[in-house]
């Protein structure tokens, strides 16, 4: 699916098109620059994927993230609880490490401090954003 954010044309999945949206991005014809969104040749593809495992967990969990374009922001995750409060936010520094897709990150997420339940997982790298449902046993 195409997005226009800023006067700019991103290929996203469908999964997070809620997201884009929050951040302003619009589908159909781009406001600022009035190409057809699936027409256009400033096309930027972007690809942003996270994994958790093991899902459920006990006491940690590895938070992979995958990107296929490097941005020079730095990767933020934030681990909520079912209410949405937040528990612990966590800065890492921007994603260098270059791989045959792109650029991958990985990031040990403790747990063995917070109770058995749902928790959400939600991890932002600049504009792009993606949540994950955590089970803690």
């Amino acid at each position: 699916m195409y997005v226009c954010n800023g006067g700019e044309i991103f290929y996203i999945s469908i999964d997070s098109l809620d997201t884009w949206l929050g951040y302003g991005a619009c589908v159909g014809v781009c406001p600022d620059n009035g190409s057809r969104l699936a027409k256009s040749n400033k096309l930027k593809d972007i690809s942003f994927e996270v994994l958790l495992a093991p899902n459920p967990t006990t006491s940690s969990c590895v938070v992979s993230i995958n990107s296929s374009k490097q941005n020079d922001e730095n990767v933020v995750i934030k681990l909520y609880n079912y209410f949405g409060q937040a528990l612990k936010t966590i800065q890492l520094p921007a994603i260098t490490q270059e791989n045959e897709i792109g650029v991958k990150l990985n990031y040990t997420l403790n747990t063995e401090d917070l109770s058995p339940g749902v928790y959400l997982v939600e991890t932002i790298y600049g504009n792009l954003q993606k949540s994950i449902k955590l089970i803690i046993q």
